[in-house]
């Protein structure tokens, strides 16, 4: 849910000190929302951050979502690659 996602945002950016998105949108952001979305904007600033801190941040984002449902996988449990 939002509230699950923006707690999950929150969480690194203040261990990371990184925001992996700004907001929400969606027809029904909320507690009763089925279906939100993020726009992912990239601008020169963010072509300085190391491609390291910004993979570390999704994955600590996906990570304080924890488990999901079903049992699958999610992207932050996929295993590194060398």
């Amino acid at each position: 849910d939002a509230a699950a996602l923006d707690a999950a945002r929150d969480a690194v950016l203040r261990e990371r000190g990184v925001r992996v998105y700004s907001r929400l949108r969606g027809a029904a952001v909320g507690p009763e929302a089925d279906e939100c979305y993020f726009e992912l904007t990239l601008g020169p600033r963010h072509l300085e951050v190391a491609d390291a801190v910004y993979v570390g941040a999704w994955r600590a984002f996906f990570a304080a979502l924890g488990p999901q449902p079903g049992g699958r996988k999610g992207v932050g449990d996929a295993e590194p690659q060398s």
